[in-house]
């Protein structure tokens, strides 16, 4: 079974408080199933300081008419063996979470490479927020789901259904 990555911030070596963190942190990849990557306490860490800036160019690309939705989610996916493209990808974490994210990206590092795209926010404001709404960049019915579940609560409900 293929581990996924659990970003845990480096804290003052040798301290007490590091080291009690660092064993819990090893438990709980352990038990979660994750590949513990140690990152500096730093805006973003490490997999939203690429991942989101990522997305918000594959935005960005859309809005100036670089290509169409689908061709920009099928030249990533074949160009670079990633399972899903940017957009559907943001459609899946949520776009208000993208943009968030984002935001503070933007905020905190004062660089203007981190300027969330017009596009993205007015998708935001009119309550397009990806599989959350069943609007994002894609349309889709979710008819099982429920008004903004997502996540645990879904997943533990759609189980419990099952199971009846």
């Amino acid at each position: 079974k293929q581990k996924t990555a659990y970003e845990i911030s480096a804290c003052l070596v040798g301290s007490e408080m590091c080291i009690r963190d660092s064993i819990n942190a090893e438990y709980m990849g352990t038990y979660l199933q994750k590949e513990i990557v140690e990152v500096n306490d730093y805006p973003g860490f490490a997999i939203n300081r690429v991942l989101i800036p990522y997305i918000n160019e594959a935005v960005f690309a859309l809005y100036e008419g670089v290509a169409s939705k689908e061709d920009i989610d099928k030249a990533m996916k074949l160009g670079t063996n990633v399972p899903m493209g940017p957009l559907t990808l943001a459609d899946f974490i949520g776009l208000d979470t993208v943009l968030y994210i984002q935001q503070v990206l933007h905020r905190d590092l004062a660089d203007s490479k981190y300027r969330p795209c017009p596009l993205l926010v007015n998708y935001v404001n009119a309550g397009y927020l990806g599989r959350k709404t069943g609007r994002g960049f894609y349309t889709v019915s979710y008819t099982h789901l429920r008004a903004h579940e997502t996540g645990r609560n879904l997943v533990c409900r759609l189980l419990l259904e099952k199971k009846k």
